[in-house]
């Protein structure tokens, strides 16, 4: 507990009952943010690629990105308050990235919801011959 509210567990620790839950050969889409990954992720992430395929969505706030460059106060969950140093430059919505050694298809959690729909189902088509 920090401050009197609940932390939130790590990514990887939620991962282990992914495990139990589901079967040898399906397919687990984790959408998240990422911003908790948890230091066992990439195995966690390994060990369910033996037997099922893990397809990886990062939720952003594309908004942040049009931000112009300099220095921004946040105040996080936890009540800390920190500088951000932005870039600036266009969001990246749209891309992939690499999470944990695992390429993640990019969203904007702004998006019309229909759009979105469409693009994961382009970046994770139904494997043929199943």
């Amino acid at each position: 507990l920090v401050a009197g509210k609940r932390e939130d567990p790590p990514l990887d620790a939620g991962l282990s009952r992914a495990e139990k839950l589901a079967p040898s050969g399906s397919e687990l889409v984790l959408a998240s943010g990422f911003d908790l990954p948890g230091t066992d992720l990439p195995d966690r992430l390994n060990a369910l690629a033996q037997r099922r395929r893990p397809r990886l969505v990062l939720v952003t706030d594309a908004d942040a990105g049009q931000l112009p460059k300099g220095r921004y106060p946040v105040r996080l969950a936890d009540g800390r308050r920190v500088r951000l140093a932005l870039r600036g430059g266009p969001a990246s919505a749209g891309l992939e990235q690499k999470i944990a050694g695992q390429l993640a298809l990019v969203i904007d959690a702004g998006e019309d919801v229909e759009h979105i729909a469409r693009r994961i189902a382009a970046a994770f088509p139904r494997d043929r011959g199943r």
